[in-house]
């Protein structure tokens, strides 16, 4: 799922020959055009689910420590102390007394232990059911709350505006730079001159592609968080009645974290 192809759109010369003797092929880090292609051919899976994925992986790649996937509840449940991750420990594994807990990880690590509790699973289950039910007791206000947030979430235009601008100056960078390369090219140039303007354009165009990308990578987010509210929504409306039992696809698709604070308090955090 890292691959665009899979929602139906493909990026084109992400790699090129360098010798065409030797077929000597190299990635393009920029030396020559890529092109976008948006739904060149038919999808796997859909935008929306690809792009979900791609926050998710990078979202693992900033967690402090390791991602799990055991259990349903692991990377799911949050020291509120030290902000690790709560991981399954055995009790008394080789007597009758053999219990599983969750506690944090790095509860014992520190100088001063976590004073966050454990939990059981069956404690962690009754606190879902009573989290879930509250948000079934509130549904319509819930729900009407997270599409006020979506339609503040699609107004983009500020960010367009921004994005527009910098595409703007970064063609313009652009003209300049041929301008000086066909300049040296038809007369004797000082080349300490012309090194330092190429330079300073190259510098400029370079402060300019990354403003580019921060603020493309910023309108992504928001349509990630868009897709997940959305698909909180449609969960939700599916639901009239409280549950009476731990639902793990519920506990997967609604919650984001579950955080344990010190004074063992439990906060859920959905995905809305």
């Amino acid at each position: 799922m890292r691959n665009e192809k899979y929602k139906g759109d493909a990026l084109l010369q992400k790699g090129y020959t360098v010798d065409f003797l030797t077929k000597k092929r190299k990635k393009n880090e920029g030396e020559v055009p890529q092109y976008y292609v948006r739904n060149s051919h038919e999808a796997i899976v859909s935008p929306e689910v690809y792009d979900m994925v791609q926050e998710e992986i990078q979202k693992r790649k900033n967690e402090r420590s390791n991602h799990s996937s055991v259990s349903c509840f692991s990377s799911k449940i949050v020291c509120g102390e030290c902000g690790s991750y709560y991981g399954s420990k055995v009790w008394h594994s080789n007597d009758k007394y053999r219990k599983v807990v969750w506690q944090c990880n790095d509860k014992f690590k520190n100088k001063r232990k976590c004073r966050t509790c454990h939990l059981t699973e069956e404690l962690i289950k009754m606190e879902f059911v009573k989290a879930f039910n509250n948000l079934i007791k509130n549904k319509e206000e819930v729900i009407k709350d997270a599409e006020g947030t979506i339609l503040s979430l699609t107004d983009t235009k500020d960010i367009d505006d921004q994005i527009s601008s910098l595409k703007k100056e970064m063609d313009i960078i652009v003209g300049l730079m041929r301008s000086l390369v066909r300049e040296n090219s038809r007369k004797a140039m000082n080349q300490d001159e012309y090194n330092r303007k190429y330079d300073a354009y190259a510098e400029k165009y370079d402060e300019l592609k990354n403003a580019l990308f921060r603020l493309e990578e910023k309108k992504q987010d928001l349509k990630v968080r868009r897709d997940k509210i959305k698909v909180f929504i449609d969960n939700l409306r599916d639901f009239d009645k409280v549950i009476t039992e731990f639902d793990e696809r519920l506990w997967n698709t609604m919650v984001e974290k579950l955080v344990i604070h010190e004074d063992d308090t439990k906060e859920f955090i959905f995905k809305n």
